[in-house]
């Protein structure tokens, strides 16, 4: 007698426990975005510029008014182009910019 009723306390028991958690789907994985800047100067820049090429003794630049017109902007223009490198190496230096 004493076994019948243990063991119908023990399957009331078990009815009444809650039932086992089925595992659920794994979530979602986490991603995580990063963004950095990092402010680069070309090489273009920060390359030294080869020296200017000197006008040597004796020699003559000779042409027509439209030719030295040309040569005289062309000069002024690979002029600018220089003053500009030159501007923006410093400016790469000063704010301490890398390569």
């Amino acid at each position: 007698m004493l076994a019948m009723a243990l063991s119908t306390a023990m399957l009331s028991a078990c009815g009444a426990s809650p039932p086992l958690k089925q595992p659920g789907p794994a979530p979602d994985p986490v991603t995580t975005t990063r963004i950095e800047r990092e402010l680069v100067c070309p090489g273009e820049v920060t390359t030294p510029q080869p020296a200017k090429p000197e006008l040597p003794a004796g020699a003559t630049i000779d042409g027509n008014a439209a030719g030295m017109d040309w040569l005289s902007q062309a000069m002024a223009w690979a002029g600018l182009l220089s003053a500009r490198l030159n501007d923006a190496a410093k400016t790469c230096a000063a704010a301490g910019v890398k390569r």
